[in-house]
């Protein structure tokens, strides 16, 4: 094949510049089209990401709310158990003394009513002894038992001999 090339030099420099310009805008077409075919699904993707992020976003405020409440009410819940066991704690000490105490009362001896004072950590037991020796051999039994310090009887209640209505300060080791 021959190619005879008739084209004056100025016009052929014209040609082959365009030729170049043609080449480059069909190279630059083609890259901007690969470059659109190829950050549409980046496009979409970003879309579907950002709703999904929004939601989970969504999801965790109403989970923070509820972690909220449910920490909320288990803080009442412990506040309440920590009293209890507050209360509990300051009955158990004196319970103990208490049984021991109910269990040395002999049966002709009736107990009315017991007062305690946890503060100055006593107990007065009121109530009737059938005679004088019951109710002295019930403080000495008592002076006897754990947890009991002294045991106290006004002298006034050892006045009579029979049917005594009298009053025992019993004062506890805490």
């Amino acid at each position: 094949m021959i190619v005879l090339n008739l084209l004056p030099e100025g016009y052929k420099t014209v040609v082959r510049v365009e030729r170049v310009n043609l080449s480059v805008r069909t190279h630059l077409m083609t890259f901007l089209i690969i470059l659109i075919l190829a950050s549409t699904p980046l496009f979409w993707a970003r879309i579907y990401l950002s709703k999904k992020y929004e939601a989970l976003n969504a999801q965790q405020q109403e989970l923070l709310r509820n972690t909220q409440n449910f920490n909320n009410e288990v803080q009442v819940i412990n506040e309440r158990i920590d009293n209890l066991a507050r209360v509990q704690d300051s009955f158990k000490v004196i319970t103990e003394p208490l049984g021991a105490i109910t269990k040395a009362i002999p049966r002709s001896v009736m107990i009315t009513s017991m007062v305690f004072d946890t503060k100055n950590k006593a107990v007065a037991l009121h109530g009737v002894a059938r005679n004088r020796d019951e109710l002295l051999a019930l403080q000495e039994h008592l002076k006897t038992l754990l947890g009991i310090n002294k045991v106290d009887i006004p002298l006034s209640d050892l006045l009579e001999n029979e049917n005594i209505v009298f009053t025992l300060q019993v004062t506890l080791i805490l």
